[in-house]
């Protein structure tokens, strides 16, 4: 059993594997990163305006949009309820290849902004 404590799910998800949290901004980066299995709700629908996971990924490649969805979401809105080794894992490795990437940039911000010192 996991030590991880998730956020409720958004009531418009199936009930196991990758879901929706209710903290949703519509910012549409997870229906765009994983179009067949993000959706989000239509205008007017009594369950509020957000976005859900629709179906749970079937092949290697959905599994990949929807670990990056995981990822990419600006509000860590989808999550991962089930155990699986290897979806943990593809999930660690997504995680920890953003956060290289985004120390990669403010390193270059700093280096810039200090070199910028010295050069007009």
């Amino acid at each position: 059993m996991s030590d991880r404590v998730l956020p409720a799910p958004n009531p418009c998800n199936p009930a196991i594997g990758f879901y929706s949290g209710e903290c949703c901004t519509i910012c549409d980066a997870s229906c765009a990163t994983a179009p067949d299995l993000i959706k989000m709700t239509e205008e007017g629908d009594p369950r509020g305006w957000t976005c859900y996971v629709e179906r749970q990924p079937q092949n290697d490649e959905e599994l990949r949009q929807m670990v990056e969805a995981v990822v990419c979401s600006c509000v860590e809105n989808i999550h991962y309820a089930g155990d699986d080794p290897k979806v943990l894992g593809m999930i660690a490795a997504a995680e920890q290849a953003l956060w290289a990437a985004y120390e990669r940039r403010m390193l270059l911000a700093r280096a810039s902004h200090w070199l910028s010192g010295f050069w007009p």
